[in-house]
């Protein structure tokens, strides 16, 4: 997913397709019988619903949240006893799942991945991609969130919490968009410092 991302993107990018304005220009174009803009805009809709796909496949099979998110929720779970005395992680995980099925779990708008032959508007698909792009950003920061308080209120010791945030960070590294990834960065950092007080205490 994270090569197809790049290649779409500079796919869009080649044919100066960024602005809303391009955008508009080409619908127009191709609206009014250009046979070179109407197929310019058959590949720009195709690539613009490539783009969201792609952003949410790369989060759902990314690391971060197959591996790091899903051990959270799973260990977190295992206990009955858990949600009571860990109500901060609990709420952050809801959060979690709230906000995928909010922004990331709807269907895909009509464009050409879904019906080849139907009208092609380019405006609302190129909005809805970066709508994604940006829901993909979100979602990583509340899962920096829900990694934080598990490896503080989760895991077993100081240590382990603190080599919970050491991978977490690597992962993210390699798959946070760029737009979130210092934000998390911190809060990882931020709280690693906070862990090694508990443990200078101790």
């Amino acid at each position: 997913a994270g090569l197809i991302l790049k290649l779409v993107r500079a796919s869009i990018a080649l044919r100066g397709l960024e602005p809303e304005e391009a955008v508009q220009a080409l619908q127009e174009q191709a609206k009014a019988g250009e046979a070179a803009a109407a197929a310019q805009a058959a590949t720009a809709a195709r690539d613009f619903q490539i783009l969201g796909r792609s952003a949410v496949v790369q989060l759902l099979t990314g690391r971060s949240l197959a591996v790091l998110g899903e051990y959270v929720r799973r260990t977190a779970t295992e206990d009955p006893t858990a949600m009571g005395r860990r109500p901060a992680l609990f709420g952050l995980l809801l959060k979690l799942g709230g906000h995928f099925r909010e922004a990331l779990g709807d269907a895909d708008p009509t464009g050409p991945l879904k019906e080849p032959e139907g009208r092609i508007e380019l405006l609302p698909l190129q909005r809805w991609a970066e709508w994604k792009r940006t829901a993909v950003g979100r979602h990583m920061h509340v899962l920096a969130e829900v990694i934080s308080e598990a490896a503080t209120s989760l895991a077993a010791c100081p240590e382990d919490g603190a080599a919970l945030l050491v991978v977490a960070e690597t992962f993210f590294q390699a798959e946070c968009p760029v737009g979130e990834r210092q934000r998390a960065l911190k809060v990882f950092r931020a709280t690693a410092g906070r862990l090694r007080e508990r443990e200078g205490s101790r």
